[in-house]
C-alpha cells in the first residue's frame, strides 16, 4: 500500500470522517436535550435515505474533488441546521443532509480506494479503510461530549475548522470522473444484487436500532460519546485483523457464515439488551467487534469480480440505498407500534438470508470462494 494516491485519498477519508464523526456523532443526545423524541429520531433516519437515493439515482457529478466538496458542504449544513433549534422539521433536516453527504462523498471514494489498491489485496485495503471510522470515533465522540458539556459553541467551532481543513485537502487529490449506465452498473452485480440488498436491510439496526435505543440508557451528550468511543475502540482492530487473514485463505464465503450467525445472534440478543445497560453494552460490544469484518467482506465480494470499479460502485450504493430504506421504514413501524422484539427477530433472520443465498445461487461461491 505504497502508492501515494491511495495515501493521500485514506488522508482525505480521515479528514471527512473526522468531520462527520465530530460534528454528528452526539446529534441524538443533543436533540433529545433539545425536547426531540426518539421517535421523531427513528423517522428522521429513515428520511435520511430517501435524499440520498434520489442523489444516485439522477445526479452525475463528473469531478471527484468536486463530489468531496459537495459532501462536505452537506454534512457542514447538516451542523447549520441544529445549531439553533426552534423547530420539528429541523430535526429531520440535519438527518436529509447527512444522507446527501453520505451519496456525495462515498461512490466516488470506494472507486478511488480499491482502483488504487494492488491486485490480490482487497481484504487488507479493506480492512484499513473499515479502521479508520473506529479509529477516529474512539476520540471524535468523546471530544464532541465533552466540548458540548462545556459549551455547544466550542463544538460548532471544532466543526466548522475541521471542515476548513478537509475542504481545502480535496485539491491534493487526483481527480477522475465516472461515467456509467445506472442500469448497466446493477446489471453488472447480478449475482450479488440480493446479498447486498440483504445487508442494507439488516444495517438498520446499526443505522437507526442501536444509535437511538441507547438513549433510553444514555441521554447526556457526554456520557453518549464515551460510549460511542468505547463501541470504537472494540472495533478498532478487526477489519485489518481478518481482512489480511480473508486475503491469504480466499475463501471468504466460509467466514460470511459465521460471522453472519454471530451477528444474528447478536440482533437476537438486543431485544434483551433492553432490560439493562449492563447487557446492552455487552451485546453492542460483540457486534462492534464483528461488524467492520463483516464490512470488509462484503466489500471485498464486489471487488473481488474483476468488474469495472466505476460501473459497478454506484450500483451496489444505489441497492444498499434501497435495501437500508426498507430497512428503516420497518423499523420505524416497529418501533412505533411497540414492537422492537418482532424488528429484531426478523432482522436476525435476515442476515442470514445473505450466506445462505450465497451459497445456493451464486455460482462463485459454489467452491466457497468469490474469486
Amino acid at each position: 500500500m505504497n502508492n501515494s494516491k491511495f495515501k493521500s485519498l485514506l488522508i482525505l477519508y480521515a479528514l471527512y470522517v473526522w468531520f462527520s464523526k465530530v460534528s454528528s456523532s452526539i446529534i441524538p443526545a443533543y436533540l433529545l436535550s433539545r425536547g426531540a423524541t426518539i421517535n421523531q429520531m427513528f423517522l428522521a433516519s429513515v428520511l435520511q435515505f430517501i435524499p440520498m437515493l434520489i442523489v444516485l439515482l439522477f445526479v452525475r457529478i463528473k469531478s471527484a474533488r468536486l463530489s468531496w466538496r459537495l459532501a462536505l458542504v452537506s454534512v457542514l449544513l447538516a451542523v447549520f441546521s441544529v445549531v439553533n433549534i426552534r423547530f420539528n422539521f429541523q430535526i429531520y433536516l440535519t438527518y436529509i443532509f447527512s444522507g446527501i453527504a453520505l451519496a456525495l462523498f462515498f461512490v466516488y471514494y470506494n472507486v478511488g480506494h480499491f482502483l488504487y489498491t494492488p491486485k490480490g489485496r482487497a481484504g487488507i485495503s479493506g480492512g484499513i479503510m473499515y479502521a479508520v471510522n473506529p479509529v477516529i470515533s474512539i476520540f471524535a465522540p468523546i471530544i464532541a461530549g465533552g466540548l458540548a458539556m462545556s459549551h455547544i459553541n466550542y463544538l460548532w467551532a471544532i466543526c466548522l475548522t475541521s471542515f476548513v481543513v478537509a475542504f481545502w485537502f480535496t485539491s491534493k487529490q487526483t481527480d477522475f470522473s465516472l461515467s456509467y449506465s445506472l442500469k448497466k452498473s446493477i446489471d453488472a452485480l447480478a449475482p450479488i444484487r440480493v446479498p447486498i440488498f440483504i445487508e442494507g436491510v439488516w444495517e438498520a439496526v446499526l443505522f437507526a436500532f442501536i444509535p437511538l435505543s441507547t438513549l433510553h440508557f444514555i441521554s447526556s451528550p457526554a456520557g453518549y460519546g464515551q460510549y460511542l468511543g468505547y463501541l470504537s475502540l472494540i472495533g478498532t482492530v478487526a477489519g485489518l485483523l481478518l481482512g489480511h487473514y480473508s486475503d491469504k485463505l480466499g475463501k471468504r464465503s466460509f467466514l460470511l457464515w459465521p460471522i453472519s450467525i454471530i451477528l444474528s445472534l447478536a440482533t437476537l440478543g438486543l431485544w434483551y439488551g433492553l432490560q439493562s445497560l449492563f447487557t446492552w453494552v455487552v451485546i453492542t460490544s460483540i457486534m462492534q467487534f464483528v461488524v467492520p469484518i463483516f464490512w470488509n467482506l462484503t466489500t471485498a465480494l464486489v471487488v473481488d469480480q474483476d468488474l469495472d470499479l466505476k460501473v459497478v460502485f454506484p450500483g451496489r450504493e444505489v441497492i444498499l440505498a434501497l435495501g437500508r430504506m426498507l430497512g428503516l421504514i420497518f423499523t420505524y413501524l416497529c418501533v412505533t407500534n411497540g414492537q422492537p422484539g418482532f424488528l429484531l427477530i426478523t432482522l436476525s433472520l435476515v442476515i442470514l438470508l445473505l450466506p445462505t443465498y450465497l451459497h445456493y445461487h451464486s455460482k462463485i461461491t459454489k467452491k466457497y470462494s468469490y474469486r
